[in-house]
């Protein structure tokens, strides 16, 4: 969606649970004294209404802290080539 060359990434994964899910995860780069800081947000929408909302967040939330790991060192790697 979005790439501003060592400050942000922004990319949207369409079709996850059954093509029904929309995921936008962004990722802003800042420099700091020993490295880099990463910060990132994930926004995701979900159909049900209200309940499938909040169904959505429970499940999305627990799912993000699983891949957060994996799409960290993925970035990592893209970025150090």
């Amino acid at each position: 969606v979005e790439s501003l060359e060592n400050e942000k990434i922004t990319a949207r994964s369409k079709g996850m649970g059954g093509g029904r899910v929309t995921m936008t995860l962004t990722y802003t780069l800042k420099p700091v004294e020993i490295g880099t800081k990463l910060t990132y947000a994930m926004e995701y929408e979900m159909p049900g209404g209200i309940i499938g909302k909040t169904l959505g967040k429970l499940v999305g939330d627990k799912h993000a802290e699983k891949g957060v790991e994996k799409s960290v060192n993925n970035l990592k790697s893209i970025l150090e080539k």
